[in-house]
């Protein structure tokens, strides 16, 4: 598989006239098609107090531990958006499909790296379990000088095997 890197905005797809079932869904689906640090005042409206979440990275427990996850990982990207691709909902679960554009200063010389991945999530009234599902590789460590050469020519002889 190949990085898949943008040097522009990236635009919508024709399928976002998604329209979620339950309010807890449709309420996680606005936050993060506008997720930016102005706007991180809205999870407290998405998650619940109990909430748990797990990005494949980080394992956080609690509402106010998610808020400083938040705060931190906006600290340090200098950009990223969520496009929507797909939803789907059975009962009081979701998935989410969605494509991650982002931009860190250390890694790919800053350029915005894309990453397709997908959510998990359990609610009531609120989301109350969260897992993401992404490469990794692509995510964080091929985007990484050295490592991520490594990497990457790993991933073409496993490909070719």
């Amino acid at each position: 598989m190949q990085t898949q890197l943008q040097s522009q905005e990236p635009t919508e797809p024709s399928s976002l006239a998604l329209k979620p079932s339950s309010e807890a869904v449709r309420a996680f689906v606005e936050l993060y098609q506008n997720l930016d640090k102005e706007q991180l005042h809205q999870i407290r409206d998405v998650y619940s107090d109990d909430v748990e979440f797990n990005d494949g990275l980080h394992r956080v427990c609690g509402l106010d531990s998610l808020c400083k996850y938040f705060d931190n990982m906006f600290e340090n990207v200098t950009a990223c958006r969520f496009i929507i691709d797909d939803v789907i909902e059975s009962g009081d679960q979701a998935c989410v499909v969605w494509t991650m554009h982002y931009s860190h200063p250390q890694l790919n010389k800053g350029q915005i790296v894309e990453v397709p991945g997908s959510t998990h999530l359990r609610f009531g009234d609120k989301v109350h379990y969260h897992r993401d599902f992404m490469d990794l590789g692509l995510m964080l460590y091929e985007q990484i000088p050295l490592i991520g050469s490594v990497i990457k020519a790993v991933k073409r002889r496993a490909a070719a095997a």
